[in-house]
C-alpha cells in the first residue's frame, strides 16, 4: 500500500480509537509469545500449544480440542479495569463443546471473578459476565445462537452503573444495567482458556483481540468492524 493510501486508510479509521487502549493482539505469530502491538508491552505467554491459521485479518491463534492450552498474561494493574471498558475481537468456533474465552480475568475460586467474555460450554452463544465483589455475577449479557465455522466480530461495551451492550457484527444483541464497578482481582488474564488453564478442551480461532479502559462509541465500533473486513493495529 502506498504511503498516501496508508495515510488515507488511517484517517478513515480514526486515530482517536487508540485513546484508552490497554492492549491489542493481532495474533499473527505462529507459536510462542503473542505480542501486544500497543505500547504497554502486555505480551501473552503460550500455555501448552496454540497454533496459527488463516484469520480474519492476516493470521489467527488456532486452538485444537486436545488440551487446556491458552494464552495468558500475569495479573497486571492495567487489566484491573473497574469502570468503563470495551473488549473487541473476532472469534470462529467449530463446535459447541466446552468453554472458549475471548478475554478473561475470571477465576472461579477464591473470590477472583472480575470479567469474562466467552463462548459457554455446550452452547453456540457468546456471553459476558461481570462481578462487583469477586463472587457474585452482577451482569450477564448473551448473544443467542451463532453459526459454527463462521467469523463473528464480538464487542462488549461496559458502562459502569449504566447500560452495557453486547454487539455481534456491529449490531446490538443484548443490553443490561451494569454494576457501578468491577472487582479488581488477582487472577491472570487469559485468552482461549480461562480459570488459569483449567477449562477449554475445544477448538476455535481468535483474531485481532483488544481491550480499552473506556466505552467506545457506536461509530468507533463500526470502524473496527470495517464492513466485516476487520482491522489490524497498524490500520489505527
Amino acid at each position: 500500500m502506498s504511503s498516501f493510501l496508508s495515510h488515507r486508510r488511517k484517517a478513515f479509521l480514526g486515530a482517536g480509537i487508540k485513546e484508552g487502549l490497554v492492549a491489542w493482539y493481532d495474533l499473527e505469530e505462529a507459536s510462542g509469545t503473542r505480542s501486544d502491538a500497543h505500547t504497554n508491552g502486555l505480551d501473552l505467554t503460550e500455555n501448552g500449544t496454540i497454533g496459527s491459521a488463516t484469520g480474519k485479518v492476516g493470521d489467527a491463534a488456532d486452538k485444537t480440542a486436545s488440551g487446556t492450552d491458552s494464552l495468558y498474561h500475569a495479573d497486571d494493574a492495567l487489566f484491573d479495569i473497574t469502570g468503563d471498558m470495551t473488549i473487541a475481537g473476532w472469534i470462529n468456533f467449530s463446535s459447541s463443546d466446552d468453554h472458549f474465552a475471548i478475554f478473561s480475568k475470571w477465576l472461579g475460586t477464591g473470590n477472583q471473578r472480575s470479567y469474562i467474555l466467552y463462548k459457554p460450554s455446550g452452547l453456540r452463544t457468546i456471553r459476558f459476565f461481570a462481578s462487583s465483589d469477586g463472587s457474585t455475577t452482577d451482569l450477564t449479557l448473551e448473544s443467542g445462537d451463532r453459526a459454527f465455522d463462521t467469523w463473528h466480530f464480538v464487542t462488549l461495551k461496559f458502562v459502569a452503573g449504566g447500560t452495557s451492550t453486547l454487539y455481534i457484527n456491529n449490531s446490538s444483541v443484548d443490553t443490561g444495567t451494569a454494576p457501578s464497578s468491577i472487582h479488581s482481582g488477582s487472577s491472570r488474564m487469559e485468552l482461549i482458556s480461562f480459570n488459569s488453564g483449567a477449562i477449554s478442551t475445544r477448538s476455535g480461532l481468535l483474531d485481532s483481540v483488544a481491550i480499552w479502559n473506556r466505552a467506545l462509541d457506536a461509530s468507533e465500533i463500526t470502524t473496527l468492524y470495517n464492513s466485516g473486513s476487520g482491522v489490524s493495529y497498524s490500520d489505527l
